[in-house]
Formats: structure tokens, sequence, C-alpha cells
């Protein structure tokens, strides 16, 4: 049996007898996986967003799932407010409101997701360079 509850790549998932982290209590998965098969490509809601060498460094790490806004996915930094990547008047959007309440960097292709995008741009030159985005699981 496998453990449930740690920490794994996607693709490795196990069904059969599944053991609850700290307790002997087992679920079987079997039939959860024969009737709702993992889709072949990952929805980006299972992913973060990795940001590397923006110009602002606060805006560099790991950004998770948070929830939708405008039909795309939500992204925050740290459970902090004032850090999140966001599809908004149609081009995705990075804020920091610690430092600024327009988007400190955009990118105008309408992606599902934010790695998608292939030209960032920035509102400011002093926020210079752009970051490099990616998608994580």
């Amino acid at each position: 049996m496998d453990n449930l509850f740690l920490p794994r790549g996607i693709d490795s998932i196990e069904t059969g007898s599944q053991i609850f982290a700290g307790t002997n209590n087992v679920l079987n998965t079997s039939i959860f996986f024969i009737q709702n098969p993992l889709p072949p490509e990952l929805p980006g809601l299972l992913n973060s967003v990795l940001v590397q060498n923006g110009g602002v460094g606060d805006l560099n790490g790991i950004f998770n799932y948070t929830t939708e806004f405008g039909g795309k996915p939500y992204y925050n930094k740290d459970g902090n407010g004032n850090w999140f990547i966001v599809w908004f008047e149609n081009q995705w959007e990075f804020y920091d409101f610690s430092i600024d309440f327009s988007p400190i960097y955009f990118g105008v292709e309408d992606v599902l997701y934010p790695w998608d995008v292939t030209v960032w741009q920035t509102s400011n030159p002093i926020y210079n360079p752009v970051p490099t985005v990616t998608k994580v699981l």
C-alpha cells in the first residue's frame, strides 16, 4: 500500500488500496481512477508559476493557483495580497501593490496560462529586466 498524502509526481498516481498518512485507514482508489482517468495534459489549475530573473525581486519566486478571475487562473505568491498574476483587461498582468497599483509586467497574448506568454513587457523601465515565467507542478 502507498501513502495517499505523501508528495509525488502527478504521473505516478497509483490505484488500489491507499493508506492515509499517520493512520491505519485504507481507501481503495481503483474505482475513482477508472471512472475519472487523469487527462493526457494536466490542467494548469494543478500547476504553479515560477518567476525568475525579473527586475522586481519580490516578484521572483513561486506563485500558486488561488482561484479563477476573468475565466483564467489567478496566482498568488506566499499568500500575500500584494503579489499576484492575473488575467485582466485582455492581458496577463503581474502586480506588486506594495510599490505600484499598475501592472509591473504584462503580456498581451490571449493564452490560457501565464507560462504560455512568449513576450513579457514592463510598464516602467525601472522594473527591467522582465521575468522568465515557467510552469511548475
